[in-house]
């Protein structure tokens, strides 16, 4: 008999939980409730500069805002004070061309007053020696490790957010006729995990953010290494320089995919595209054990199709990039332009050269 109530007891208890795990499935989040996270807009990270210590080993010290490229080239190339960047329009899920001023351009909580002052280059306005382009690599990987930890920290409090607005919703649209039983069972009801169709996505976003992070900090400490021991221990850098100021500021860290006929790269590396006082550099940098391969495809570089390969990083590199605006306007191909100004995000495509 006792065994009889006991399966009963059960087989009600699993209706119930089917019931409520049906009810859960047809709550759906709108449009407005999910976008911010699966269509992420550029961050000002200055803004998060109070919470964020110096990204120097063993330092402790409050981060300030630091200028991820020099403040006075960055004054020196703007056009009346601005450069165009491309931003994320979050109600027409697109790219959207929009103005910076030089005090938030590419600016980040990366270093504290102290340590703001090992980059010895900036007051040169050029690159002279090989420790001074380690610390430009250097701010630059710094740069990206701080802006995609902030970026995943923000994704992991979204998905939070979204998955408790959902159980709320569940326990509006149901009128809370399941919290007496799970109150009577002493089961808490965050503790259910109904299956979410979003969920798996925002697992495998989360995950993705966690490499970057993850192989930002790889780099970060490689060339701290060769900074100390002030040689190419882990990493080389290869300089493609032009003899003419490109109003163009552009960093980049990951998987970069370069071929041309027999020789192909696919590894991650730094791409920096910095103007200088006279001249533009264009700074590639990966493992010693992948620099061979990247410096044979890029020593068949000539002057024109270097040009191309800047102008066409905009579009399928990265959208971590400053332009003059008189310089976007009469310089850059139509194409090119409608490209940028049609894309839905950026990169277009995969990471290919």
């Amino acid at each position: 008999m006792e065994e009889e109530i006991a399966n009963e007891n059960v087989i009600f208890l699993n209706d119930i939980l089917e019931e409520a795990y049906k009810d859960y499935g047809s709550i759906q989040l709108d449009e407005s409730e999910t976008k911010e996270l699966l269509y992420t807009s550029k961050i000002h990270l200055h803004s998060f500069s109070e919470n964020r210590k110096c990204s120097v080993k063993y330092c402790r010290k409050k981060a300030v805002k630091s200028h991820l490229f020099q403040e006075s080239l960055l004054r020196k190339n703007a056009h009346n004070g601005h450069y165009l960047y491309p931003a994320a329009d979050l109600d027409k899920r697109k790219i959207k061309i929009s103005k910076v001023g030089i005090n938030k351009a590419l600016t980040f909580p990366g270093f504290c007053e102290f340590h703001e002052n090992m980059f010895e280059y900036e007051k040169k306005e050029q690159l002279e020696y090989e420790h001074e382009l380690q610390t430009l690599i250097y701010k630059a990987i710094c740069y990206h490790h701080v802006y995609w930890d902030i970026v995943l920290k923000k994704t992991e409090n979204s998905v939070e957010k979204l998955i408790k607005k959902r159980q709320e919703k569940f326990e509006k649209f149901t009128n809370g006729k399941y919290r007496s039983l799970f109150n009577l069972l002493s089961i808490e009801f965050k503790d259910f995990h109904f299956a979410d169709s979003r969920h798996e996505d925002f697992e495998q976003l989360l995950k993705q953010r966690k490499k970057i992070v993850n192989d930002a900090l790889k780099f970060k400490r490689l060339i701290w290494q060769d900074i100390i021991l002030d040689k190419e221990e882990n990493l080389k850098s290869h300089i493609i320089e032009m003899d003419k100021v490109i109003p163009i500021f552009f960093c980049y860290l990951g998987n970069l995919t370069i071929k041309n006929e027999d020789l192909s790269f696919d590894d991650n590396a730094c791409l920096i595209i910095h103007p200088f006082k006279e001249s533009t550099k264009l700074i590639f940098t990966t493992k010693n054990e992948n620099f061979s391969t990247l410096k044979k495809l890029l020593d068949r570089l000539d002057i024109e199709s270097a040009l191309h390969f800047v102008l066409s990083s905009l579009l399928y590199v990265s959208d971590n990039w400053l332009i003059n605006e008189e310089f976007y306007n009469k310089y850059l191909p139509v194409k090119l332009k409608e490209a940028l100004e049609s894309a839905n995000f950026l990169p277009l495509k995969p990471n290919t050269i």
